[in-house]
């Protein structure tokens, strides 16, 4: 043939006088007419088939390392390559992993891992006491103080719980506060130890204790608390200290939260004491929680110890002391005629009293006293009836005269026996005091008097009385006094 052609695009001539052209190569290309070579692929590219007039890319997640290559190559794990036409893959960066081949991206370590390296195809789980927060992390961090990490792969470490502490950074675990401690809040690093006037008995506690009312301590970090002695109290809880009991109280038994005031008729002079005292005779406390007794009053008495009230002297008695445990009897020719009297009185002129303890005198006959007007109305009756009486015989004896001297007229009187009298006994000087008192004993017409005196008068006129005790007084006219029998 006269003409010749130029090769097309894929094919080339790299002789003359060829009939035909050839094809590009595999890995090869001709992107002109009339070419007369064909052209290697070049980096990043390939070409697997013949006759092409271009290369192919590499796709991402692969790579084309050499000229004229006829395929392209996965990327490795470890490696990526997230574009077209590369050379090359990419290494995995610290934090990352590839764990497939042919990957376009690498991945990113979730939270609670990490990766320290390149070309990785997994990540590392946080160890116990670690954490790991976000994802891509290169690092793990250790769990601060006051948290904890018991577990692999922690996103977050756990706060230590109220009862507990964690000292130290990268904890696996926390540390129960112990008995004299303890904590209320999370993630702390230290335990707070009892305060003064508190208690924690046992460990794991949130809390502390106040000391209960009669118990305190004056110490911290305690396990318990300290009962008040006796002769102490406690009153509130939550106390640093054992309160004496103030003078006018007292406590005898340990751990109190009050004391106890002193019961009437009894008194506490002084503080912190553990027993009351009871009062002396002669003195008395009719109020509680006192510090002293109060003295009897004169014309009062206390009797016996402990006594709550003083008492007046009564009748016929007096007090002219403070601080008597007893009154005192008004004495012989003496009277107290009002009760709570501090002396007493001389009987007035012209009175007397015979006998001890009286609330008055007694009068001769003639004076306006109400005894001695008893006399007198018992000295009148007997004689209005004494000489009524003899009256009335001696009228009768008249008559009786008269009937005889008129019977004698007309009856002969007989022969009357004639009786001699006989000598009259004699008086037995020698009778006792105790003998003429048995024969003075009260008749029973006797009268008693306000004082418990029995008084008579008998046939001779003679006015007598008998004490309570038994023993004798008479009365002496002349004299205007009562005197013992003798």
């Amino acid at each position: 043939s006269s003409e010749q052609s130029e090769c097309s695009l894929g094919t080339y001539s790299d002789t003359v006088g060829l009939t035909d052209c050839k094809l590009a190569s595999p890995g090869h290309y001709t992107d002109v007419t009339g070419a007369t070579t064909d052209f290697a692929c070049s980096f990043g590219f390939y070409q697997p088939l013949s006759g092409q007039s271009l290369c192919l890319e590499a796709d991402s997640g692969h790579f084309v390392s050499i000229l004229g290559a006829t395929e392209q190559i996965e990327c490795a794990l470890g490696f990526f390559q997230s574009q077209s036409g590369s050379d090359r893959c990419t290494p995995s960066e610290p934090g990352n992993y590839v764990n497939q081949t042919g990957a376009s991206a690498q991945t990113p370590c979730d939270s609670g891992y990490y990766e320290n390296q390149f070309v990785s195809t997994e990540c590392r789980a946080a160890d116990q006491g670690h954490y790991v927060a976000e994802t891509g992390s290169l690092l793990q961090s250790k769990c601060e103080i006051g948290s904890f990490s018991a577990q692999i792969a922690s996103v977050e470490c756990t706060s230590a719980t109220p009862g507990h502490f964690v000292s130290i950074e990268g904890s696996t675990n926390q540390t129960v506060c112990s008995n004299g401690t303890f904590q209320p809040e999370y993630g702390q690093s230290s335990c707070l130890t009892a305060e003064a006037g508190h208690f924690v008995p046992e460990s794991d506690t949130s809390e502390q204790i106040p000391c209960h009312t009669g118990t305190y301590q004056n110490l911290v970090a305690m396990t318990s608390c300290i009962e008040a002695d006796p002769g102490y109290h406690v009153p509130e809880t939550g106390m640093k200290e054992q309160i004496i009991c103030a003078a006018g109280s007292y406590q005898f038994n340990s751990g109190q939260e009050t004391c106890r005031a002193a019961d009437p008729g009894h008194f506490v002079q002084i503080s912190g004491l553990t027993e009351q005292n009871k009062c002396i005779e002669g003195w008395y406390q009719p109020s509680e929680g006192k510090t002293e007794c109060l003295q009897a009053e004169p014309g009062h008495f206390a009797s016996g110890i402990g006594s709550v009230n003083q008492t007046e002297c009564g009748l016929g008695t007096f007090q002219e002391w403070p601080g008597a445990s007893k009154c005192e009897e008004s004495h012989i020719d003496h009277y107290v005629d009002t009760i709570g009297s501090i002396s007493q009185s001389q009987c007035p002129t012209g009175s007397s009293q015979p006998l001890v303890g009286q609330s008055k005198c007694v009068w001769p006959l003639g004076v306006d006293s109400p005894a001695i007007l008893f006399v007198f109305a018992l000295l009148g009756a007997i004689l209005v009836f004494g000489l009524g009486g003899w009256m009335v015989m001696r009228r009768r004896r008249e008559g009786t005269v008269t009937e005889t001297v008129e019977h004698t007229h007309s009856v002969e009187a007989p022969v009357q026996p004639v009786y001699e009298t006989g000598a009259e006994p004699e008086m037995n000087t020698g009778q006792s005091l105790e003998e003429l008192e048995a024969d003075l004993s009260p008749p029973p017409h006797a009268k008693m008097n306000e004082q418990g005196q029995l008084l008579w008068v008998d046939d001779a006129g003679t006015a007598y009385a008998q004490n309570p005790d038994g023993s004798m007084v008479t009365f002496n006219v002349s004299t205007g006094r009562w005197e013992p029998l003798e």
